[in-house]
Formats: C-alpha cells, structure tokens, sequence
C-alpha cells in the first residue's frame, strides 16, 4: 500500500540552506551582538527604500522609539484597522497607546477613523493587507500617516508615502529575522533621534538570518508570485471569488478566497483538510468581541478562507492543492 500523503500547512517560514549556513557562520562568533552587522542590515534597506533604516529587537522597541521622538503622550490615540497585527498591539498597549479600530472592507482594507472621533487621532498606522497597496481614501483620512510594510517588503507603486515606514520580521512574517523590526524615516534629523532613543542592537544571530532573507527577497517574493498566478486560474466555477490582481501588482502575504456563505466556506475547508492540506479563516488570531461585531469584519471573518503561499511550497504541493480544489468545485457545480 502507498503511503498516505504528506501534510500541507498553511503556513510554514521560508528558512532556506543559505539562512542556516548565514546563521551557522556567526553563531560561534564571540560577540553576542555585531554592530557592524546592524549596520550592513540598516544600509541594505535603507537603499531599498531610500530612507534612513534603524534596526530594533521588536516591534515593542520601534514603538518605545517613535512614542519619544514624536513626543506622544501617554493615551495618545492612533488609528487603525481590526487586522493590526498582535505585535503592533501589544506595541501599543506596552507604551500606553490606544488602538483606535475601524471597520474594513471586502480586501481588509478601510479609511482609518476620524472625524467620528471626539478627541483627535494623534496618527494612523497604515498598512497594506495581505501585499495589496492600501486605498486611496485611508491616506486622505491620515494627518500623519505611519506606514507598516511587513507586507509589502519591497517596494511597489502606492507603497511608501509615508515619511515613516514600519517593517517586522516576526516569525508570522514574510521575511524572517528573529523578530527583529526596522524603523525607515525620510527625515534625517529625525532618524538621528530615533537611533538615539534605540538602547539595544539586535542580536547577531537575528542580525544575520534578517541580511540572509533579504539577500534571498526576490526569490522568496517570486516563489508567492507563481503560486498566487497559479491559484489565480484556478476553475472556480463561481462557488468563491479571487483575491484581486491589479495592474501595478502587490505581493502576496496571503491568499484569500471569498464565499458567498460560511457553510459553503467550511464545507472546501474541510474538503480540503480531508486531504491533509490545511487553510483557515482569517485572520489567524482572536479580536477582541466589539472588533469582530463590526458589519465589514464579522462579514470577512465569516466568508473568507486563506490557502497556503508560502515561497517554500513546492511545485508537487501547489499541484495537490490546485487539483483538489478543482474537485470540489466540480463536485459542487450545480448548474
């Protein structure tokens, strides 16, 4: 008898042999942290997207960081979406910030609050869900504009208009680098103070797995991209939707397919599931109640499903994924 097939998770790091030879290569080193290393990271990105690149442990550090150089008072209030992710809110909530949340549209996308609010929002954290350039109308909504890119690690039309951009390296990330997080600002003098409010260099190891998968980006990127294209021409039948492909591109942090029900949703989720491919609804951690209740969220949370993308799915796993898929619209095709 053949072996049963082998699992398919929704999502795995994209480790590769050069991250662990990188790795391997400094973890003798006698130094635990290499400011030299910090340096070549921070110049790398700082040139990608022509700005002044300040790496932090975490994301907790480049909020401590911001909240002091931009002088923002204990209970200052900062826009953003219900899809902000746990470690920008607990960034937030650490430094004694309050996430003010708004409702999202049918791409996870919306114009952050407002007017609505009776005090003034201090900020917005803008950020570009699932690789998708944020709408137009969240920066006519936004006095002063942070942009988080963990999404969109390179560059793409529509992505970095913000003075300030923020990018994590977490291991739920697209690119991985131990938690470590970048801070990128277009003010010089403003930068200056944010490596001055820095206390603590990343850690050598994080250090090198970060330039490791940074000199890897293209690839990894391109390896989303086939899969995305692929899923993309998928025989759908009419029983989801497709996530979006515009003109101008985006990357590919996830790929979302649309329901018309939840029944129908749970239905090709545990078809797939049958099979040992895992998917899931998003958004992959808890909302807090009163963010799950608003019409645009509870809508998302209830007809969405995610498939896996991740660069290291290989070329047979992307085919299983892609047949059973065909299967189960062919099996439930009505017409």
């Amino acid at each position: 008898m053949g072996s049963s097939p082998s699992s398919i998770p929704l999502f795995r790091p994209d480790l590769t042999t050069a991250d662990a030879d990188a790795i391997n290569a400094v973890s003798a080193a006698p130094q635990w942290i290499d400011a030299d290393c910090v340096t070549q990271l921070e110049a790398h990105c700082g040139a990608l997207w022509n700005r002044h690149a300040i790496a932090f442990v975490d994301a907790e550090a480049a909020m401590d960081a911001l909240k002091q150089v931009l002088e923002w008072p204990d209970g200052a209030q900062l826009g953003v979406d219900a899809l902000l992710e746990p470690a920008w809110r607990e960034a937030l909530s650490a430094h004694w910030l309050r996430a003010v949340v708004s409702d999202i549209d049918a791409n996870g996308h919306t114009a952050p609050v407002s007017a609505t609010q009776a005090t003034p929002l201090t900020a917005h954290l803008i950020q570009h869900t699932d690789g998708l350039p944020a709408p137009e109308s969240a920066w006519r909504a936004s006095d002063c504009p942070i942009e988080i890119i963990s999404d969109v690690p390179t560059p793409l039309p529509g992505v970095g208009r913000a003075s300030i951009l923020l990018l994590s390296m977490d291991p739920g990330q697209m690119l991985q680098g131990g938690g470590l997080c970048l801070l990128l600002d277009a003010d010089s003098e403003r930068a200056a103070a944010l490596r001055a409010a820095r206390t603590e260099l990343p850690a050598t190891l994080a250090c090198a797995l970060a330039r490791s998968q940074w000199a890897q980006v293209q690839h990894l990127l391109a390896r989303r991209a086939q899969t995305a294209m692929a899923y993309a021409r998928l025989r759908h039948r009419g029983l989801f939707t497709l996530p979006p492909v515009p003109a101008s591109g985006r990357h590919w942090r996830h790929f979302t397919l649309a329901f018309e029900s939840t029944a129908q949703r749970d239905d090709f989720l545990a078809f797939l599931n049958r099979a040992q491919i895992h998917a899931a609804a998003p958004p992959g951690w808890a909302l807090a109640p009163d963010e799950a209740a608003l019409p645009g969220v509870n809508r998302w949370l209830r007809h969405s499903l995610r498939l896996p993308i991740y660069a290291a799915l290989d070329d047979a796993e992307r085919k299983r994924v892609i047949n059973r898929i065909h299967r189960w619209s062919e099996r439930n095709d009505n017409r």
